[in-house]
């Protein structure tokens, strides 16, 4: 497995994947709308994919350095091809990002739907915490549980 930064190449398959995907068909993010939001990623975020060995598109992720509270490193997105689910691929890719975050800054936040008890569980396998929830934050009805990794505060003393 191997990440590299995403290319305009990768947008239509990507796109394709993600629009499949809860959830954003809930949230009514499809196809041409995951084209649009991979041409352009906000300045001061991160986009990855992960390969295989035949250089397929696997899964993606985007984050930012400092998009939690202006202070600490949040996870926008992190999704794995649902065909290559329970693999070791979500870990492999979520570690890889957890890397570059903790190089710059003890926290990682990321949100998570509260009707998608598969990721909950593997959020917290993997040690993160829940440590707030976003009521009708997306949707009405549609609850995001705020998850926190940790290595410490954001200040010594």
């Amino acid at each position: 497995m191997r990440f590299r930064p995403l290319a305009p190449a990768d947008v239509p398959a990507l796109a394709a994947m993600l629009g499949s995907m809860e959830p954003w068909i809930s949230y009514r993010v499809d196809g041409p709308a995951w084209e649009r939001l991979l041409a352009a990623v906000p300045p001061g975020e991160e986009a990855l994919v992960a390969l295989d060995g035949d250089d397929r598109v696997t899964g993606y992720a985007q984050f930012s350095y400092k998009g939690a509270f202006c202070l600490s490193g949040y996870i926008r997105t992190l999704a794995v091809d649902p065909g290559r689910h329970g693999g070791g691929l979500g870990r492999q890719l979520l570690a890889h990002v957890e890397e570059l975050v903790f190089a710059r800054g003890p926290n990682v936040f990321l949100l998570c739907s509260a009707r998608n008890e598969k990721a909950q569980a593997f959020y917290r396998a993997v040690g993160y915490e829940q440590v707030g929830c976003l009521n009708a934050y997306v949707l009405p009805g549609e609850d995001e549980l705020l998850f926190r990794k940790t290595r410490g505060p954001i200040r010594k003393q």
